[in-house]
Formats: C-alpha cells, structure tokens, sequence
C-alpha cells in the first residue's frame, strides 16, 4: 500500500535513487534504493494469474511465520472483499492502522491516512474523491480493501487467520539482514485478488 507504482518505475523516476540491490523472482521483484540518505527495500507483486496469487500469498505468509512473534512489523494487508469501517476496526484490533485504501464503484478509489485527520472517515473519503477525481457529487463507497498497520508479529499472525482477510504481507523482511536500518515498502494486492480470485 505504501508504495506507488511498479518497483522499477518508482525508481527509474527517482533522480535522488541510487538503486543497491535488485532480486527478481517469479512472483516479486525487490529493489533495494538509498535517497536522500535512507535506505528503501521496496516488494512489487508479480501476479498474472490464480497460480502467481497463490504462490505469492504462500511465500508472504512463510515470511511472516518466520518472524520472532515479539517482533514488531509493518505490514500491507488485503482484505477479501470490501468491508465497513467498524469491520476494519474489529479485525485490525490491536494494532496500529496508518492508512485504508477504499473502493468506489464506478469513480475508482484511493487511499487515506488513519485516523482521519479531519471529520470521520466517510466525510475524508468524500473530500478525497472530490480534490483528487473531481468527483463533487460522491456519496458512497463500496468499503476499504486494504490497511497498513504496524504491530507486533504474534498480532499480525493472528490476523492473517481471519476470515476476511486474504493476507498480511510483511514484504522482503530477509533483506533487513543485509540492511538492518532500511524501511520495508510493499503493496497490497487487493486489485490482483479482484482479479484472479473472485
């Protein structure tokens, strides 16, 4: 959720980046950048099909049971279909939410820090569709699909059980390894979910 775009593109348009490192496999591709002295460890999703969902949803969940359950994560988290803002709340319990990504049907969706900064979550999602889809008679949307959270590990474990969640995605943690100090990027996956699971 955190990231914008493919990984190549976000640094291919970074002038600032001086790209570390670039692992690719059959469902991801990992870049490793420093800008502006920070070093970023950013996970794309290659999903083209039920099979590449999958497989991408088993090797997120191995990284995410590999971890010391004290530990403490930020993860991406998609949902298995769009789901109230109490509902989000209830599931996310326990942890931190910093964003919401909501679906809106037909007028595209978007993504939004937590808690609002300004009125309720409805009112910030409506002021969002208006400034940034030019959208000035929005009324409703169809739900959030996806949060990023941070908690600790034995949370974000539990989470991953629930119902209406599809995955808890933690990203490319084996690379703190090598770069102890670097922030974990990745993005959700609810588009590819729509796609190739529903």
């Amino acid at each position: 959720m955190t990231a914008k775009g493919s990984a190549v593109n976000t640094t291919e348009n970074c002038a600032q980046c001086n790209v570390l490192k670039q692992i690719e496999s059959d469902v991801e591709q990992t870049v490793v950048f420093e800008k502006r002295g920070k070093i970023v460890i950013l996970t794309e999703p290659r999903i083209e099909n039920m099979e590449d969902l999958l497989a991408y949803k088993s090797q997120a969940m191995h990284r995410l049971n590999s971890l010391p359950p004290e530990s403490f994560q930020t993860a991406s988290v998609t949902f298995i279909g769009p789901l109230t803002i109490e509902e989000v709340e209830k599931i996310l319990d326990g942890v931190d939410i910093r964003r919401l990504r909501f679906v809106s049907k037909p007028f595209g969706g978007g993504e939004l820090s937590y808690p609002p900064v300004t009125g309720n979550m409805e009112q910030s999602v409506t002021k969002y569709m208006i400034e940034h889809n030019g959208i000035d008679d929005f009324r409703l949307i169809e739900g959030y699909v996806a949060a990023e959270i941070q908690g600790a590990t034995a949370v974000l474990q539990s989470i991953q059980k629930k119902a209406h969640v599809f995955l808890v995605d933690v990203g490319a943690i084996e690379m703190h390894k090598e770069y102890r100090e670097a922030t974990i990027m990745v993005d959700d996956i609810y588009y590819r979910y729509e796609k190739y699971a529903q």
